[in-house]
């Protein structure tokens, strides 16, 4: 459990220091606990890992090698610098929004959200190693002068509105990751109007069109709303989120669209930099030598033997600076809301939460024009523990009051089952994901045809989410795996569903199902079983050229079906 510097505005703090602070005002906590629970997990993953290494040969390592550099060159023709995509993050955005209402904040160090969990820093706090996802009671001790503001969602839901219609004068089918951060991809719009754009350019001006527009875009976001935002502008989706990350806050940086450019600026970048690395990654890959993202190279052959096939290309494949850069809208999985908030076991609060949170995700969807067929309950307890519990629903729905009478139904399941067991049912954060969306065509035929069905158990049962999908069992911790994306295969934990939902859909195209379904298809008809798909680290059975081949035929086995179905 240690601080993350690689926020904005968080360089050059005394890590050591501020680790102390942190371990001896969490010790003993519920938080601790559940950190030091992961950490635990994480270190018998890293044991395992160590085991399996000490059984490779250097014979296995050189043929690890040969095998890793074929890939490589494979992966050489998927370089593609045709598209000019832009990633615009808002800079601290709650906290900007805070600051702006009440100018008084803009003075001290202040935080946005709550003593149990804090949503966002302004930069003044990150100096003490305040920031997001922290819990307000450590940040305290960090940081004494510190003012914690409750959070406004309306306000930032209106705010992201405005900056969202400037963002489709640019790119109409701009790609929203989030409220203060989004996706553009710029080249229809400078194709369009280059020559318009080369005539207002200074002739001293020796920046490239991309730069001038996304400075023409963040200015125009700063005179609508007051607030700063910073961007990064590169050849595709991977780069540009890191690039947007290099000049905070109210920068930007462009990253040349060729081979030598790209490959130079990602060398040198910590892994922990790269998205879709997280904590539990970086331990790892740590553990293995591997702190850089050109560690991932000298380091193939070993992570060739402990990682799952679509692991390690996607490892290759960040080395290399190679990523998706075509911004895609169709293949949506899922719409979410969640809140945090302080401790809360009554039954009636927790319910007018819930009812809140149906309000909300109703607004959502009547926004997009969607309908939902499936429902989960997402919530965190007091012990820090997160569950999830899906319903599915055998027609479309998207009305508030639909989505909160199946969503009470699944939260007042879960406080019974506790109450058999005698425990608590304590909570600090609920969450309601609508997914399997249908239009209103589909929904209306749907209702008709399955109404009977409703009052089968095949829809009334409410069962345990297991990686984003619904599946009969034993209650599941969500922050229990780390799984590989079935696309691109970054390790993505699920600990926070809707953060795995939304890093697949980003990267999934419709290419990408169009194979994967073909390749699911040829698998059912072989076995009616399928086989899932590692996730970190291998059995440490690949000592022989013969077992490596195995490995290689076992690299179709990677599907949608068996990723949801772990």
């Amino acid at each position: 459990m240690s601080l993350n510097d690689g926020k904005a505005g968080m360089q050059g703090l005394d890590k050591e220091k501020i680790n102390k602070i942190i371990h001896e005002a969490s010790k003993g906590s519920k938080f601790y606990e559940n950190e030091k629970r992961k950490d635990e997990r994480v270190q018998e993953r890293v044991c395992e890992m160590k085991r399996d290494l000490a059984k490779f040969t250097e014979t296995d390592k050189k043929k690890a090698i040969v095998e890793s550099d074929k890939l490589l060159k494979e992966l050489e023709d998927e370089f593609d610098f045709t598209r000019t995509i832009c990633h615009v993050d808002m800079d601290a955005f709650y906290a900007a929004v805070e600051m702006r209402d009440d100018p008084k904040l803009k003075d001290v160090p202040m935080a946005v959200g709550g003593n149990d969990m804090l949503s966002t820093s302004n930069y003044l706090a990150r100096k003490f190693g305040v920031r997001a996802a922290m819990p307000g009671f450590i940040a305290k001790k960090l940081c004494p002068n510190l003012v914690i503001v409750s959070s406004h969602f309306d306000k930032y839901r209106a705010v992201s509105a405005e900056i969202r219609e400037i963002f489709k004068e640019y790119d109409p089918n701009f790609s929203p990751m989030s409220l203060d951060e989004a996706y553009l991809d710029l080249t229809e719009y400078l194709v369009t109007n280059c020559e318009e754009l080369t005539l207002k350019v200074d002739e001293n001006d020796t920046r490239c069109l991309a730069e001038i527009v996304v400075e023409e875009i963040r200015t125009r976001i700063h005179d609508k709303t007051q607030l700063t935002a910073s961007a990064g502008i590169a050849p595709n989706l991977m780069l540009s989120k890191i690039c947007s990350d290099f000049n905070k806050p109210n920068g930007q940086y462009y990253l040349q669209p060729n081979k030598e450019m790209v490959v130079n600026f990602i060398q040198d970048l910590p892994i922990r930099k790269v998205f879709g690395i997280g904590r539990v990654t970086e331990q790892m890959l740590q553990a293995l030598g591997v702190t850089h993202v050109k560690d991932l190279l000298a380091q193939r052959d070993i992570l060739y033997l402990l990682f799952s096939t679509t692991t390690f290309a996607y490892f290759m494949r960040v080395a290399l600076g190679i990523s998706g850069n075509r911004i895609m809208h169709d293949d949506r999985k899922s719409m979410s809301v969640e809140r945090t908030f302080h401790n809360q076991q009554d039954k009636d609060q927790l319910l007018k939460i819930c009812n809140s949170l149906c309000q909300e995700l109703a607004n959502d969807l009547k926004k997009e024009s969607l309908q939902i067929r499936n429902i989960t309950l997402k919530y965190k307890l007091s012990s820090f523990v997160t569950k999830t519990r899906s319903k599915s629903i055998p027609y479309s729905i998207c009305k508030a009051e639909e989505l909160f009478r199946f969503s009470k139904e699944i939260l007042l399941h879960e406080i019974q089952e506790f109450q058999k067991e005698g425990k608590r049912f304590e909570l600090r954060l609920m969450g309601v994901r609508g997914a399997h969306f249908y239009d209103k065509k589909q929904s209306s035929s749907l209702k008709q045809n399955v109404v009977e069905d409703f009052f089968t158990a095949k829809y009334s049962e409410i069962s345990p989410v297991k990686q984003g999908g619904a599946c009969a069992g034993p209650s599941t911790k969500a922050d229990d795996k780390l799984v590989p994306c079935p696309v691109c295969g970054a390790l993505q934990s699920n600990a926070n569903l809707d953060a795995l939902n939304s890093h697949i859909d980003a990267c999934l195209t419709k290419q990408t199902i169009k194979e994967i379904v073909k390749e699911q298809d040829l698998i059912e008809a072989k076995t009616q079983k399928s086989s899932p798909a590692k996730s970190t680290v291998s059995s440490g059975k690949r000592k022989s050229n013969e077992q490596l081949k195995k490995k290689e035929s076992k690299k179709s086995k990677n599907t949608l079906h068996s990723f949801w179905n772990k």
